[in-house]
C-alpha cells in the first residue's frame, strides 16, 4: 500500500479500467488509454427541502421548471411506501453549465446561505406556490460532482476512440466516455468491456 510503501506487480493478460478519465490522466500513458482529452466537472448544489405537510398535493417524481436554468426537484419519498407522517421532502438540483468551473466553484463557495437557496425557493414559488407555508427548512450540500460536463463531441471522441475499440488487453468502463452518470451507462459500459476482454482473451 502507499501507507506503508510496500507494492507488488501483477502481471494479466488483460485488464478492465474503471476509472474516471482524470484519473487515467495521472496512472496511464497516453499510448494506453491516458491520452482522451480531459472532461470538465461542473459543481453542484443541491437543496433538501423539508416540509411539515405534503398530503394535499399530488407531487411526481420529477419536476423541472422549462424557464429556468436548474434541473428542477425530485420528490425525495416518492418511493417510500411505508410513510408514517404528513411531511416530505423535496430535492432541487442546480448545476452552472456555462462559464468556467473554477469560477463557477469559487462564487458558489463565496456564496451565503440565501443566495444558494435562492434558486430552489424561485422555482418552488413558480411551481408549487401552495408549499411555501408549510416549507420548515432547506438543507444545503455542495458537491464536486464527478459527473462530467457534455460538450460537443464528447459521443464521437468515444465511438471513434481507439483506446475503447482497439486495446492491447487494456480495456475502460467508466461512464465519463458517454457522459451519461447513470446505473444503468454503467452497466453497459462494464458489459461492453468485459465482452471485449472476453474475446481478446479467446484470441490470445
Amino acid at each position: 500500500s502507499f501507507k506503508d510503501q510496500k507494492f507488488f506487480k501483477v502481471r494479466a493478460k488483460s485488464v478492465i479500467c474503471s476509472v474516471p478519465i482524470f484519473i487515467l490522466q495521472k496512472i496511464l500513458k497516453a499510448d494506453l488509454g491516458g491520452g482522451f482529452s480531459v472532461p470538465s466537472y461542473s459543481p453542484w448544489v443541491i437543496s433538501n427541502l423539508v416540509f411539515d405537510d405534503l398530503r394535499h398535493l399530488d407531487i411526481p417524481w420529477d419536476s423541472v421548471n422549462y424557464h429556468s436554468d436548474t434541473l428542477g426537484f425530485v420528490y425525495a419519498n416518492h418511493q417510500n411506501m411505508l410513510r408514517s407522517g404528513p411531511g416530505g421532502i423535496l430535492t432541487h438540483f442546480f448545476v452552472p453549465a456555462s462559464g468556467d468551473n473554477e469560477q463557477e466553484r469559487y462564487k458558489i463557495y463565496s456564496s451565503s446561505y440565501e443566495e444558494l437557496c435562492s434558486r430552489a425557493l424561485v422555482d418552488l414559488k413558480s411551481m408549487y406556490p401552495q408549499l411555501l407555508t408549510t416549507l420548515r427548512e432547506v438543507k444545503l450540500w455542495i458537491w464536486g460532482h464527478a459527473m462530467r460536463k457534455v460538450t460537443s463531441g464528447v459521443m464521437t471522441e468515444a465511438m471513434n476512440s481507439k483506446f475503447l475499440n482497439e486495446s492491447r488487453g487494456l480495456f475502460h468502463a467508466h461512464t465519463d466516455f458517454s457522459g451519461i452518470s447513470i446505473f444503468e451507462e454503467a452497466f453497459y459500459q462494464g458489459n461492453r468491456a468485459a465482452r471485449l476482454c472476453i474475446n481478446y482473451l479467446s484470441r490470445s
